[in-house]
This record gives structure tokens, C-alpha cells and sequence, in this order.
């Protein structure tokens, strides 16, 4: 899997630059977190300190939803390299505006440039993923992504670990600094990007067309056509994770440990074991052909139900964190497979749409079971029956995604696969 590193210099750039954004991203996450905390008890003037947590959660879905649509046909209109680097310049610029909300009176701010940070991470995304496929050969594709959601999940392990002594360390005031720095040098990785000359686009970019959703409709057209809806739509089938996620915070705050926000940080850095450990597992058990990454995707959906079930039960500090490894190796090969399938076989020129759509669809999902999960567990009381009754829906979906898949979902020959040019 490192193999691809060497072998592609530019996949490599873009490596790196993922690196250095994803670890400062944690960094701040935390502080972001802490600065909510800190401000929002500090006295009379802000009240609700779980609301205004809950709030942030929300802030960084829906601008995915919101912007998606924009982001992708953007990906597909122009260059995309010149699309990261000015993302990265335009988050570290937001991020230095944290730096203003000093006292409860401005805590307002964070939920202003929250959802700008996010939506430019949009079209950062969206860029990233539709430039990727062009920066390796079609062969080491599966190598490619399964190094980037390791990365990912490293970064998601480290930070959730460090974020917390690096806060303690530097303050929040200095994570933030870190992490706008982090975006600077990310942009500067990407300048050593080179990518292969692309056709133009057969239709200029209309935003009369985007608010009209002509572009998407464009986009699902075309996945429509190359049977790859349905994988397209696997992560939406993985709803129940938005759920997941809030029943990890809940666990560490309101079971018996000793300390509630370091209990919080091994259960978020379990999460990121089991993402990086996801499509080793995945590719080691079932292959990395179509039909081995169909099976993947199944298989995830039952990986993740188990782990979470357990989880319901397990009292223990290291059992718990045990079985949320388990759950995101099914998560992360869900992810993993997903992603590598729709992505061999769209056309080029469709990919930052194609990648839209599943976004706007996955978050809106998501954004669903988060709130549900925290409505019921407030009206309910009892985290263990919330999280198994979710851990049933998971089930749900992955024999309702199998059993559509089995029909709708193409083998290799079916489809034509995209060529992809090595630079």
C-alpha cells in the first residue's frame, strides 16, 4: 500500500498535504470544543452548554449538505488543484477568527465561521476527490484510497489523543494558530501537484443550473446509467453512524469513569483505530476486485452492528474501546469499498458530481440520526436500549443495501471502466 507513495509523486503531494490539514483539524477540534465549554459556563450570559455542543456537530454536517451541490460541479468546471489551494488559504484566514471570540458575548462567532470553515472544506473535498483517480493508475486505486482513509484515521487517533495536551499545553489560542498554519503548508504540498490536461466541459457553468440542481441531475444520470446508484448511495445506508458517534461522547460523560474527557478521547481515538485497521481487514478478508468490494460493503454493515452491540453492554474502559474498534473496521471497509467501487467506473468528467450527490445524501442521513439519537436518549434514559435499537436499524439497512445490490449492482463487466493517468 505505501508502494503508491513512491511510485506517484503527485499522489504523494496530495498525500501530505492531507496530513498536515487532517492532524491540525483534530488539534482544533478539541480546542474548538474546549473554547464551547469554557465560554458557554463561564456565566449568565450563555446557558446550555449540551445544546451549544450539539449545535457544533450540526454546524460542521450542514454545510455538506448545503454546499455539496455547488462543490461538485465546481470540481468538474475547473482546476482543481487551484480549487484546494485556494480552500486551504481561505480556512486558514477563517480559522484565525477564532481567535476574536474572547468572552460569551462572542461565542456567536464560532457558529458564523463554523459553517464557513466546513463549507470551504467542501470544495476542498470535492476537488481532493475527484483529482485523486488522476494522480495513480487505475491498478493501485484501492492501494490509494485505503491510504488515505488510514491517514485519516491516524490523524482522527493522534488528534482525539494529543488534541487534548496540546489544548492544555499551548491553549486554545495556540492550537488555533497550529491549525491555520496546518492549511498554509497543506497549500504548499499541493502547488507540487500535477495533474494530466483535462477536456473542457461540454457546457459552461450556470448558477441558474445549480440552484435548479441541473448539474446533480446531471451527475445521477450519469451513475444511473453505469449502475453504480446504489453504491453510491451505500454510505446513506449507513445513517445509524451519525447516532454512533453521539453515543460515544454520551458514554464518556455519563458512565462511572474516572475521568469523563479522557474517557471521551480513548473511545473517539478507538473509533480511529478501527477506520485505519477498516480496509486492511477489508481487502485481506474479501479482495479488492468489484465483487470482492460488494461483499466488503455487506460485510461492514454487520462488522459495525456487532461492535455497537456489544458496546451497549461492556462496562469496561478497554472492552468498550475494544468494540468500538471493531465497529468502525466495518464502517471504514463500508466506506473504503464504496468509495473505490463508484470511483473506478464513473467518468472523470462526472466525478466531483457523483461525489456531491453522496454527500448531500450521507450527511443529510447522518445530520437525522444525530438528533434522533439525542431526542430518544433524552426521553428514554437509558443509553443501552437507544444504541441496540440503533444497532437493529443498522442490520435493516445492510440487508436492505445486500439484497438491492445483488440485482442493481453491476459486475465488472458490466460497465466500462475510466482510465486513469499516472503523473
Amino acid at each position: 500500500m505505501l508502494a503508491v507513495l513512491r511510485r506517484f509523486p503527485s499522489f504523494r503531494a496530495l498525500w501530505l498535504a492531507q496530513v498536515v490539514s487532517n492532524a491540525g483539524d483534530w488539534f482544533g477540534r478539541i480546542a474548538m470544543l474546549t473554547l464551547i465549554a469554557q465560554l458557554g459556563s463561564a456565566d449568565d450570559v450563555v446557558r446550555g452548554v449540551g445544546l451549544l455542543i450539539g449545535l457544533e456537530f450540526a454546524a460542521r454536517l450542514v454545510p455538506t449538505a448545503l454546499v455539496g451541490p455547488i462543490a461538485g460541479p465546481f470540481a468538474d468546471r475547473f482546476d482543481r488543484r487551484m480549487l484546494m489551494i485556494a480552500a486551504d488559504v481561505a480556512r486558514a484566514t477563517v480559522v484565525l477568527g477564532y481567535l476574536l471570540v474572547t468572552s460569551p458575548e462572542r461565542l456567536w462567532l464560532v457558529y458564523v465561521l463554523l459553517p464557513l470553515q466546513m463549507g470551504l472544506g467542501v470544495f476542498f473535498e470535492a476537488a481532493r476527490a475527484a483529482t485523486l483517480p488522476a494522480t495513480v493508475d487505475k491498478e493501485s486505486l484501492h492501494d490509494a484510497y485505503a491510504l488515505s482513509a488510514v491517514t485519516w484515521s491516524t490523524m482522527l487517533g493522534l488528534g482525539a489523543a494529543l488534541g487534548g495536551l496540546a489544548t492544555s499545553v499551548l491553549g486554545v489560542r495556540g492550537v488555533f494558530l497550529v491549525d491555520a498554519a496546518s492549511y498554509l503548508v497543506s497549500a504548499a504540498f499541493l502547488i507540487r501537484v500535477h495533474l494530466p490536461n483535462r477536456a473542457p466541459p461540454d457546457t459552461p457553468l450556470q448558477m441558474g443550473g445549480l440552484m435548479r440542481m441541473t448539474e446533480l441531475r446531471a451527475g445521477l444520470a450519469h451513475v444511473t446509467e453505469r449502475r453504480l446508484r446504489h453504491v453510491l448511495l451505500a454510505k446513506t445506508y449507513w445513517w445509524p453512524c451519525g447516532a454512533f458517534l453521539v453515543f460515544l461522547t454520551l458514554a464518556g460523560q455519563t458512565r462511572n469513569y474516572p475521568d469523563a474527557a479522557r474517557a471521551t478521547g480513548w473511545l473517539f481515538a478507538a473509533r480511529g483505530i478501527g477506520t485505519g485497521f477498516g480496509p486492511l481487514v477489508g481487502r485481506a478478508l474479501f479482495g479488492k476486485d468489484d465483487d470482492g468490494l460488494r461483499r466488503q460493503i455487506s460485510a461492514g454493515f454487520v462488522f459495525a452492528g456487532a461492535g455497537y452491540a456489544a458496546f451497549a453492554i461492556t462496562e469496561s474502559l478497554v472492552a468498550t474501546c475494544v468494540w468500538v474498534v471493531v465497529a468502525h473496521v466495518g464502517g471504514s471497509m463500508l466506506w473504503v469499498g464504496s468509495t473505490t467501487f463508484w470511483q473506478r467506473h464513473v467518468d472523470d468528467a462526472f466525478r466531483g458530481r457523483a461525489y456531491a450527490i453522496e454527500m448531500l445524501s450521507m450527511t443529510m442521513s447522518f445530520a437525522l440520526a444525530s438528533i434522533l439519537a439525542g431526542w430518544i436518549f433524552d426521553a428514554h434514559g437509558s443509553l443501552r436500549d437507544v444504541v441496540w435499537w440503533t444497532c437493529g436499524a443498522v442490520f435493516l439497512s445492510g440487508a436492505a443495501w445486500t439484497w438491492r445490490a445483488q440485482s442493481r449492482v453491476p459486475t465488472t463487466s458490466d460497465i466500462p471502466a475510466t482510465a486513469s493517468t499516472p503523473t
